[in-house]
């Protein structure tokens, strides 16, 4: 539809009509890029374990008292993720942002 308005005579709603078109093709991809958190429990909670070994490796390894806390990128790059995917899925399963996980409550 995009191609077919940009090919055709442009008018004073073109714009408008081709800027509607590309937001809603944002609106399904962000559609499909949260869903996945919502149908993909089962594969998320194999990554969760891994998570928490890699977060008790870290911790009985005392890399916190000399690198601090790890940061999200770090725990991203372990996990083979990207850190705002981790983050996303993180959110979504366990209501928490990576930066406030390992605070208590």
């Amino acid at each position: 539809m995009m191609d077919k308005e940009l090919q055709g005579r442009i008018d004073d709603f073109s714009q408008e009509i081709v800027i509607a078109q590309v937001e809603l093709l944002l609106n399904f991809a962000n559609r499909f890029y949260k869903r996945q958190f919502i149908t993909r429990k089962a594969a998320h909670s194999t990554l969760l374990e891994k998570l928490e070994s890699l977060l008790n490796n870290y911790f009985n390894s005392n890399a916190a008292l000399s690198q601090g806390l790890p940061t999200v990128a770090y725990l991203a790059g372990q996990l083979n993720l990207s850190p705002s995917y981790l983050s996303d899925m993180l959110r979504a399963l366990r209501a928490k942002t990576p930066s406030n996980i390992f605070m208590p409550g």
